[in-house]
């Protein structure tokens, strides 16, 4: 049996633009965001992952800590990957 899935990536050439898009490219540059998990200061350097949560649109840094903490919260939460 063949089991797929799929994975939604931005390269980082286009970061910037998606950030504009969904209107957090000035939140980001002006250290506005702050990781969901840590609390840690958001850059465009440390995205790790970037998700919709109950209206808005949390983003996580790239601290292997809450990369494991996103992969349990969407276990729990039954995301769909």
């Amino acid at each position: 049996m063949k089991i797929e899935k799929h994975i939604n990536a931005v390269h980082d050439d286009h970061l910037k633009n998606l950030l504009k898009n969904i209107g957090y490219l000035d939140k980001v540059k002006n250290e506005d965001i702050k990781c969901k998990f840590c609390g840690d200061v958001i850059t465009l350097e440390n995205i790790s992952a970037i998700f919709p949560e109950s209206g808005s649109i949390k983003l996580i840094c790239d601290k292997p800590a809450c990369i494991q903490e996103l992969k349990t919260y969407i276990q729990e939460h039954g995301i769909k990957q």
